[in-house]
């Protein structure tokens, strides 16, 4: 009986490290598929954010499903896959995980010492997510810009007495017109053209307003 668990424990360890792997390879391919593609035109697209956030998930996943010492394994599996391509990121990994394994322990430590292990069930915390760069009210004002799309990475608007890159605006402007799920909005200002094909973009609002049949 001892020997059927121990064979059961390998083969449910050799299955998550192999399918840790597969995924974060997955991952690595999807990030090479944009890198290779033309200088203006290296950003995914609604689809492929979908993709990549469903393969990290997955990923997410997979260390809940392992326990410590798998999860470690895991850890070791994909450091040593990435250490093929760049050996620095592999040891920085590691690194890393040490860091998180020594943190995690000292932590549980620490509470275990000051109260009691509290066995309710508790929501996981949510990320915080950062508020809209353009509020709705911003939408309100300058959703007409919309309708007079061009590409110009030097002109700006004035919001609220701000001078802000007007193709910057317009992509989240955009997000505004979008169902919640699917608005992707752009943060940092100073990159957005580094980042973000604006004529795709252009070409992405004049077909969703035309769907629409949304007139200025």
């Amino acid at each position: 009986m001892e020997q059927n668990n121990t064979t059961s424990e390998n083969t449910l360890e050799t299955t998550l490290i192999m399918a840790f792997a597969q995924l974060s390879n997955q991952l690595l391919e999807f990030q090479r598929s944009i890198t290779q593609r033309e200088a203006d035109n290296r950003f995914p697209s609604f689809k492929e954010v979908g993709m990549l956030c469903r393969l990290i998930n997955c990923l997410a996943k997979l260390k809940k499903l392992a326990d410590p010492f798998n999860g470690q394994k895991a850890i070791t599996a994909f450091a040593t896959f990435i250490a093929k391509q760049d050996k620095e990121l592999s040891k920085t990994i590691k690194a890393r995980y040490k860091e998180f394994q020594a943190g995690n322990q000292q932590e549980t430590h620490e509470k275990a010492m000051i109260q009691p292990e509290d066995t309710t069930t508790t929501t996981e915390t949510q990320p915080e997510i950062p508020p809209p760069p353009i509020t709705k009210e911003d939408f309100d004002k300058h959703k007409g810009l919309l309708f007079n799309l061009h590409h110009n990475q030097h002109h700006t608007t004035e919001v609220n007495g701000q001078p802000r890159n007007t193709n910057w605006l317009q992509y989240n402007l955009f997000q505004w017109h979008l169902p919640r799920a699917q608005r992707r909005f752009h943060h940092n200002e100073a990159d957005y053209h580094t980042t973000i094909n604006h004529t795709e973009v252009c070409r992405k609002i004049k077909q969703h307003l035309s769907q629409n049949g949304i007139r200025k």
